[in-house]
């Protein structure tokens, strides 16, 4: 049987038809990839975020010493405030204090089947330290020297390491987030105390500048609890943006200053916009699910029981099976 398309001109004969995956066009494409991001295997992620990490610890040994500017102690807003010594940058401090408060209390609220581990751990980091930083940039703020800011870096340091362990452990694996972790924690307070001893601050720079290139590198690749059945996913880039802005103010502290009449500074501003990162974490936290049950994370209970959670107490299902195999 002849098929009366084939005795048409080859350009009037109709296409055949293509899977959709085929179909896609470019721009679908770069849409799926924007909300799904990069599926990398996961040992591959580990080599390159270890030998990135090696290079940007070779940066930090190996480049030449720069100097903690005497002015950075000098900042634009110097007003007091019922004999508080700069009282606006003092007070701004409230907003770590709170988020890292209120985070606590919502990972209070959580079981430990609910997260991972190494997600729940970094969370408690991450919250924990920045009560810590509120505390000690709120001393270094009464009476700024390089001693108190030393301490202030080493409380940021904990708060850093907390973000950048809950960012691996999203986006690389728990294994890579606890390695991370450990780094931070151990090179933050060295960084610190080079730039208050030694002079240099290089170490503390490229810490700074190396974890939020990190974090901007990790936008691209896939959240690993969506590839293993959860919606578990933490907005990176929002946390970038936050960061970045953050920084935009510090640096134009005196120029925010006058731009506003003397109103408020930048330095101020950068306390509150960086404490909004609590925001984006604990939206994170709240749509998380674990992978293959559909349980919210951040609303179910603190009991390891969890109701119509068949795997969710093994220990306790193991022991109602054993209770009902035994003979009488």
């Amino acid at each position: 049987m002849i098929d009366f398309r084939d005795t048409l001109p080859m350009a009037n004969r109709p296409k055949p038809a293509r899977h959709p995956r085929q179909a896609q066009t470019a721009y679908s494409w770069l849409v799926t990839r924007r909300h799904e991001g990069w599926r990398v295997p996961e040992q591959r992620l580990e080599l390159v975020m270890w030998l990135v990490a090696s290079c940007w610890l070779a940066l930090a040994v190996f480049a030449p010493a720069l100097p903690q500017p005497e002015a950075y102690h000098r900042f634009a807003d110097q007003r007091a405030l019922a004999g508080l010594p700069f009282a606006m940058d003092v007070l701004s401090n409230g907003g770590f204090v709170a988020g890292g408060a209120w985070g606590l209390w919502r990972l209070g609220r959580t079981s430990w089947v609910a997260l991972s581990g190494p997600v729940w751990v970094t969370s408690v980091l991450f919250f924990g330290g920045l009560l810590f930083t509120g505390v000690g940039s709120a001393a270094y703020h009464v009476q700024p020297d390089a001693a108190a800011l030393m301490l202030d870096r080493m409380a940021m340091g904990v708060a850093f390491a907390g973000l950048l362990g809950l960012a691996v452990a999203d986006r690389v694996s728990g294994r890579a987030a606890l390695g991370m972790v450990i780094g931070v924690l151990l090179l933050a307070p060295v960084a610190a105390a080079l730039a208050w001893r030694g002079g240099n601050a290089t170490p503390w720079l490229v810490l700074q500048l190396g974890g939020l290139m990190l974090l901007l590198a990790l936008t691209v690749v896939a959240p690993r609890g969506r590839l293993n059945g959860g919606t578990w996913g933490l907005p990176l880039l929002s946390v970038v943006l936050i960061y970045a802005l953050a920084k935009v103010f510090e640096l134009a502290d005196h120029a925010v200053f006058d731009i506003t009449h003397g109103w408020v500074s930048g330095h101020t501003l950068k306390h509150l916009v960086a404490s909004c990162v609590v925001w984006p974490v604990l939206s994170g936290l709240s749509g998380a699910t674990i992978p293959g049950r559909m349980q919210h994370a951040l609303s179910l209970p603190k009991s390891p029981r969890l109701p119509g959670d068949r795997g969710a107490n093994l220990f306790n299902s193991s022991r109602q099976h054993t209770a009902q195999v035994r003979p009488s």
